[in-house]
């Protein structure tokens, strides 16, 4: 498909879905990428509480202009699964004022290392955001000296790390962060973490209220009495 009629059809599958008024909008294998995700952005997607943007080849450039441009304030689940943005786009999209109301966030298989990961953890922009899935990244894979400054967001409660590139020493970092203290539920299955950073996990306060662990290939519920 040539550019032009690629544009015209992305504009047109677009436009289809938002005249439906769905709250629910399912834009996932459409390759709209970041000319196209610009265009959504600019759209009026007030009544949207959830949406579906995965496998769309999308950028750090186009999740920029999305999370500088997007009139969505309702939306509360954000699929961002399968697409080529790394640490630049969390960044935005960390900062960004236009998501108040967004509580589940999914970027499973894009190229977010480290920093990108922390800069969502620890985001004071979006309050609302309860779940973060990060697995199939490039967290751990890349040591960095700077850590982003700040608390982790309180609200967070469910974090996917999983398949991922963490070793002991990565885990040790990010729990000096203190980016692990609001969290229930921490998965860090097939990470590239033996005893000694599981056994620095367990004896740190600053994951106090953390209830289950996934670790390896098993479950552990942690018991607080």
């Amino acid at each position: 498909m040539k550019a032009d009629k690629r544009d015209q059809h992305t504009v047109s599958i677009i436009r289809e879905r938002l005249i439906q008024g769905d709250p629910f909008i399912d834009l996932s294998y459409e390759r709209l990428g970041d000319v196209g995700i610009a265009f959504l952005s600019r759209q009026d997607l007030s009544h949207v509480i959830g949406l579906n943007l995965s496998w769309n080849e999308i950028t750090s450039i186009g999740l920029k202009a999305f999370a500088e441009n997007a009139k969505a304030s309702n939306l509360k689940k954000l699929n961002l699964d399968a697409n080529k943005i790394g640490n630049s786009g969390c960044a935005a999209l960390a900062n960004s004022s236009n998501l108040p109301s967004l509580n589940f966030l999914s970027l499973v298989k894009n190229w977010i290392g480290d920093e990108g990961a922390l800069e969502l953890v620890k985001s004071s922009s979006l309050k609302q955001l309860e779940i973060l899935e990060l697995e199939l990244n490039q967290i751990g894979k890349k040591r960095i000296s700077n850590y982003p400054d700040g608390t982790a967001n309180l609200n967070l409660r469910r974090l996917n790390l999983k398949r991922n590139k963490i070793t002991d020493e990565v885990l040790k970092n990010w729990i000096q962060t203190g980016a692990l203290t609001p969290l229930h539920s921490l998965n860090l299955g097939w990470n590239l973490i033996s005893d000694i950073g599981a056994k620095a996990l367990s004896v740190t306060a600053t994951v106090s209220q953390l209830r289950q662990l996934f670790y390896k290939i098993l479950t552990f519920i942690i018991s607080k009495t």
